[in-house]
């Protein structure tokens, strides 16, 4: 037997012994199957909860590097301001070309709207098979002796998922609710569970619900029930006109990233900028801890860590890249204000504005391949 079969073995059976739920969840799944309601002409509906059979502590995850919160320092008087030496800021070229949405883009979008309104139903008068839920006890016995250790009670799987083993999967797959089948395994001799090792067991099954798994039908009916839409025609025409303008977005997005970064490498950089990248990066990092205390996280370095799946260490240098990218951009969109003379041009403007303007002028000198607009 495989290590990875073992250890699914180990997780299933051996490992889940600690797991015994209750009666009254039993129950509860059974509570569930009576109480029904019609959609789509099916009389008797049920979405049972599968449960967590091997539930563990909740753990606060540690950030082993967190970073901290960085001070502002003043700029030492005897360094350079920084300053941004232009290089070539009209004319630099780019390409806008969004990717043409296709009907396969609609039907993955339809196919998702049709899987976000799928639901579990009462099994109907079959047998089981491959993707239908089934509710069962599996009794295990050592030479006739009953093991309650090993033993897993009303345990919910999904047939053909593989949160079962095979021997016993293919003992239920073509029995029906309310009948007890019986799967029989010798484990190897080196076994994790030294309990089970060498040994025969037999798992006596009791099959106790089913449930199938019912995918609704695209029909006009369905969309008008579950979109914007009133037929599936107009859904599909719809969404195609939204994708299409959600990539051009994109692309547009990717465009003008493309010109700012070209503009800052054409740009070389003097001065003291290891002071104003810092300065920057401070002020990002209490921008983003005070975000995530407003969604109840203690700093942005664990809500990146629990959102995002992000290490400490890719936290931060998400924010100093940021930073940097942000004292460079600001640092040419100046350096063109006084080269353009463009606050002689427009003496009511701020800072901001006429950094948006220095902005704006770049971007319409630009050589682009295709259309921004």
């Amino acid at each position: 037997m495989s290590d990875s079969k073992k250890k699914r073995l180990i997780g299933v059976i051996a490992a889940i012994a600690v797991i015994i739920v209750t009666m009254t969840g039993c129950n509860s799944s059974n509570e569930d199957t009576n109480d029904s309601t019609g959609k789509d002409n099916i009389t008797t509906t049920v979405t049972p909860t599968i449960e967590d059979n091997n539930p563990t502590e909740s753990v606060t995850p540690q950030i082993t590097d967190e970073p901290v919160t960085p001070v502002v320092t003043a700029q030492p008087v005897e360094t350079e301001s920084a300053k941004a030496n232009l290089g070539v800021y009209k004319g630099i070229k780019a390409i806008y070309s969004p990717r043409e949405i296709t009907d396969e883009d609609v039907d993955k979008e339809l196919e998702q709207l049709q899987k976000d309104n799928s639901y579990f139903i009462d099994l109907p008068d079959r047998t089981l098979k491959s993707g239908d839920l089934v509710v069962a006890t599996l009794n295990a016995f050592i030479d006739n002796y009953y093991h309650e250790d090993i033993s897993v009670y009303c345990y919910q799987a999904v047939l053909g998922e593989g949160s079962l083993p095979d021997f016993i999967e293919e003992v239920i797959i073509g029995s029906k609710p309310g009948k007890y089948v019986d799967a029989f395994y010798t484990y190897p001799d080196d076994f994790e569970n030294k309990e089970i090792a060498g040994k025969t067991v037999q798992y006596n099954i009791e099959l106790l619900a089913g449930y199938e798994y019912y995918i609704p039908e695209i029909t006009d009916a369905f969309i008008r029930e579950n979109s914007e839409y009133s037929t599936v025609a107009a859904y599909k025409s719809g969404t195609k006109e939204k994708l299409q303008e959600k990539e051009n977005e994109r692309a547009h997005d990717e465009t003008l990233e493309s010109i700012k970064n070209t503009l800052i490498d054409n740009c070389s950089y003097s001065g003291d900028m290891d002071y104003e990248i810092k300065k920057a990066y401070v002020l990002k990092t209490q921008e983003y801890n005070a975000e995530a205390e407003e969604y109840g996280y203690p700093d942005a370095a664990t809500m990146y860590m629990y959102e995002y799946y992000m290490s400490a260490e890719e936290y931060q240098n998400m924010v100093k890249s940021e930073a940097e990218f942000e004292v460079k951009y600001q640092l040419a969109l100046d350096e063109i204000v006084t080269t353009e003379k463009l606050s002689d041009s427009y003496p009511e403007y701020s800072k901001a504005e006429l950094r948006n303007a220095a902005e704006q002028l770049v971007i319409d000198s630009a050589d682009i391949d295709g259309s921004l607009n």
